[in-house]
């Protein structure tokens, strides 16, 4: 009997410790060949892009990734990045099958990967999170170097959400035998005056060859070599607008930055210019607007000083002639602007369609400003009195005849010449502001993804869209009493009145924008306690029915 019992034990255990083996060896073999991931995110966010199948599974030779990052971490969001960082590179190895060669170097823990993390330009980043009761910072490295063929690209800081697009069209451009070109084609016509376009160069000199189009009015001609003209605030002269014809004549594709008003905040100063444009957007059926477009419904804000009773102080204030188009005026249809989350345009023109449709000619409006638009002058474009743009506001509102205007539209098929009588196939976009992508503070995030889905598109950089279109899309919680007074055109300081008529409207206004609020506020609460019962009563009756049954 001790003998039985001591054998079952030994056998017990010994089960216990092959199935504890078995275990192991399993978990190992799963984590290497069954590294099942499920991507819960609403937009597919980490789900491996075919794109990026495709590049890694194209590689011809050995691609070496040097990964400097920080060992130990202390700050818990920061240490989720890290995981997912190394999770997302080394998918990519698994896919590359041998052919990609993944190196972890930690700059805090070596002064060997230091000094190389520094030759490549690779900084630690200083990141704050709190922790508990205390705010915590450290300096961080997450940088990339990538090397190929005796070429190398440097990715200095990368977060997960960014990584796919970073690291692919980095890889894009070292696989790529040629490098695109982008011509970038300013004023040309009466001297070079200002050229704030620096930061769209800089944008571009990752993915392209920039060159600079220069001396149109003295006979040259445009390039025929470029993938993309980039033509920012021009002020053509006859020969240029010629040279530019027969470029687009030729296949070339074009964006147009085009601005009739230029305004200096500082100065509280307007200058009215001639871009020279006019002959090949008639020829087009297109027109710029010499109006520029006040938006009531969606602006940006501008900060100013207001005087009152009480003093001056500084405020923010809703300007209209700083049109804020958000996802509801971008274009879904094409890829360019499919995922696009908005943009800023400012003192901007409306693209008008002109003469009829032109024969074969796809026209498209890639940017729509609200229904609650106007078309207004351009003096008084530079002031930034609150009373002043409150008092033009309702003025508008009463006046009616409000609408949507394009602001960008493009053009695709046979494009006649405006100086002959040919067409050329090709592709064009045209956009009645220039300032979105001047240097500064106007080209915002989304103005620089939006600049860079337009050259990629007319330059048919396919892979690259499809890419950038997977970067998160903003998503707010919705403000039923900012959206009701949004939709009647009320600035955001109600305490801003001009005459007596004006406060009394302003009053109604208000009035109305929190009444419809509450209703639907009302209708939601309603529609969702009602959901639930409904649901529930579902559920009783289902249950009785089941304790009934014979």
């Amino acid at each position: 009997m001790s003998r039985g019992r001591t054998s079952w034990r030994f056998n017990a255990w010994l089960s216990a410790a092959l199935l504890l083996a078995i275990l192991v060896v399993a978990n190992g073999l799963a984590r290497e060949h069954l590294a099942w991931r499920v991507d819960c995110s609403e937009d597919g966010l980490y789900t491996p892009s075919p794109v990026g199948k495709r590049l890694v599974e194209g590689l011809e030779d050995h691609l070496r990734v040097e990964a400097f990052f920080s060992g130990e971490v202390r700050l818990g969001p920061v240490q989720i990045a890290k995981r997912r960082l190394t999770d997302q590179l080394e998918e990519l190895r698994d896919d590359a099958r041998g052919r990609i060669e993944l190196v972890f170097e930690d700059p805090n823990a070596s002064s060997e990967a230091r000094v190389s993390a520094d030759r490549f330009g690779i900084r630690p980043v200083p990141l704050k999170a709190v922790q508990g009761t205390s705010l915590v910072s450290q300096d961080v490295y997450l940088g990339l170097v990538l090397r190929y063929r005796e070429r190398e690209r440097v990715i200095p800081f990368v977060l997960p959400q960014e990584f796919e697009f970073v690291f692919l069209s980095a890889l894009s451009d070292l696989t790529r035998p040629t490098r695109g070109v982008v011509g970038f084609l300013v004023d040309d016509g009466t001297g070079k005056a200002d050229d704030p376009f620096q930061q769209a160069r800089r944008l571009l000199t990752d993915r392209f060859t920039v060159l600079e189009v220069l001396d149109l009015d003295r006979g040259e001609d445009v390039p025929p070599s470029l993938d993309v003209l980039v033509v920012a605030r021009p002020r053509l002269a006859a020969r240029s607008a010629a040279a530019v014809d027969r470029y687009l004549q030729g296949g070339g594709r074009a964006l147009f930055l085009c601005d009739r008003t230029v305004v200096d905040l500082a100065r509280g100063a307007l200058t009215e210019i001639e871009d020279g444009c006019s002959a090949l957007f008639e020829a087009w059926g297109l027109a710029l607007s010499e109006k520029l477009a006040w938006d009531q419904l969606r602006s940006n804000t501008i900060r100013t000083a207001l005087t009152t009773t009480d003093g001056t102080r500084e405020v923010r204030v809703q300007f209209p002639y700083w049109v804020h188009v958000d996802q509801d005026g971008v274009q879904r249809e094409l890829p360019a602007t499919a995922r696009v989350p908005g943009c800023d345009l400012f003192w901007s023109h409306a693209v008008l369609k002109a003469n009829g449709p032109v024969a074969g000619l796809e026209c498209t409006t890639l940017l729509e400003s609200s229904p609650q638009t106007w078309l207004v002058s351009a003096v008084g474009a530079a002031i930034v009195d609150p009373n002043v743009l409150s008092s033009k506001g309702v003025a508008l509102l009463a006046q009616g005849g409000e609408r949507s205007y394009p602001l960008a539209v493009a053009l695709r098929g046979p494009l006649p010449s405006a100086f002959g009588d040919g067409t050329s196939e090709t592709q064009v976009v045209v956009v009645g502001d220039s300032d979105w992508v001047s240097d500064g503070k106007f080209f915002t995030t989304r103005n620089e993804l939006l600049f860079q889905n337009l050259v990629d598109w007319l330059a048919q950089e396919d892979e690259l869209l499809a890419l950038r279109s997977r970067l998160p899309v903003d998503r707010k919680i919705d403000d039923f009493l900012e959206a009701e007074r949004l939709s009647r055109g009320l600035a955001t300081l109600v305490e801003i009145q001009g005459s007596s008529e004006t406060s009394e409207l302003l009053s109604s206004l208000e009035a109305e924008a929190a009444d419809a609020a509450r209703r639907r506020r009302w209708l939601h609460m309603a529609a969702g306690t009602g959901g639930g019962l409904a649901a529930a009563f579902v559920a009783l009756f289902a249950f009785r029915a089941l304790l009934t049954r014979p």
